[in-house]
């Protein structure tokens, strides 16, 4: 029984240390990047790019105009696994928010494709021009909206918290805008 035991402990040894003579090289950076970073699953062409865009700046353009309708009727709704227009409930409550943050400039910050259902776009709100440089009061607002490509076309949801149709995002949060 001793012997055996031995000779399982010398075994186990052995094995131990023959599995740790074999140094493998240190990954690259470019390695390492895409094994451990969560790397987009969708195929993109530079047409869903600029479509994508256009479609955004079209957004904005019609928020800077002061026609809040009109932006909110571009919106879409995903419910289930169809899409729909956005409900009259999340409507009254965006356009809501929209006239209390009503700016004289809106521009697009960024936008990030991870999956169809799973983009998010970025905008900020000039509420108001400092004329002082001292003025310290915030005049900047950001709004996220989740582009997404249903069925082969593009459409624009509300990035909203309570809207649970679409799950968290996997794209990880910026903290702040880059202005």
């Amino acid at each position: 029984m001793k012997k055996s035991y031995i000779l399982a402990l010398s075994l186990c040894t052995l094995l131990l240390f023959s599995c740790k003579s074999k140094q493998s090289k240190p990954m690259t950076y470019e390695e390492a990047k895409h094994e451990f970073i969560d790397q987009p699953k969708m195929k993109l062409s530079a047409s869903d790019t600029v479509e994508v865009k256009n479609m955004l700046e079209k957004y904005l353009g019609t928020l800077q105009a002061y026609d809040i309708d009109g932006a909110l009727a571009m919106t879409k709704y995903i419910k289930g696994d169809s899409l729909v227009d956005t409900p009259q409930e999340e409507l009254k409550k965006q356009k809501m928010v929209l006239n209390m943050f009503k700016g004289i400039k809106y521009e697009l910050d960024y936008i990030a494709f991870h999956d169809d259902m799973d983009c998010a776009a970025q905008y900020t709100v000039t509420l108001f021009e400092k004329t002082d440089p001292k003025d310290t009061r915030p005049n900047m607002a950001s709004f996220m909206l989740r582009p997404v490509r249903y069925k082969g076309k593009w459409y624009i949801t509300l990035a909203d918290s309570e809207n649970k149709t679409i799950g968290p995002s996997k794209i990880p949060q910026v903290a702040g805008s880059k202005k």
